[in-house]
């Protein structure tokens, strides 16, 4: 691919909001943030590129912080995510309680293709347990998350 072919690629700018619950915890909340490259299909719009998302997790006593860096595609109905998590606690101390813990990170959601329509989701966080003294198994959320592209369609170049 010439340079001059990809800086006339659209690009997209996609925040988003999401609520949902986590198996074995409660409620959680966060934001959404996808960013990369679109390429247009007769049939489908399909959209690569990196993803970044925070969401509290609230479990029984206090309120954990995940955040994940992935690399992204989706398409009008899919939208699939893989990369690395983090985890964060509020607080804890010596070597087996520590605070943060590093592990793999997988997202997946459907939608309907509308501008409006909510995706509902699947997210995994998973690390060695070893590493984690709060929460000893894989964290596994569902959840709806409503997103609405800022820069839809605009190419690299007039940016």
């Amino acid at each position: 691919m010439s340079s001059q072919s990809f800086l006339n690629r659209p690009v997209f700018v996609t925040p988003g909001i999401t609520i949902g619950y986590t198996f074995d915890a409660k409620i959680n909340y966060g934001v959404t943030l996808d960013v990369g490259l679109i390429e247009n299909t007769k049939d489908l719009k399909h959209k690569y590129g990196v993803s970044f998302y925070q969401y509290f997790l609230h479990t029984k006593n206090h309120v954990q912080r995940l955040r994940a860096f992935n690399v992204m595609y989706q398409n009008d109905y899919i939208n699939v995510k893989l990369g690395r998590g983090r985890a964060k606690n509020p607080w804890g101390y010596g070597k087996r309680n520590r605070c943060i813990v590093h592990g793999f990170a997988f997202d997946a959601s459907l939608s309907f293709p509308s501008t409006y329509s909510p995706w509902l989701g699947y997210r995994l966080f998973t690390f060695n347990e070893a590493n984690w003294a709060w929460f000893m198994h894989s964290y596994n959320s569902v959840y709806l998350n409503y997103k609405y592209d800022i820069i839809p369609n605009t190419p690299l170049r007039k940016l």
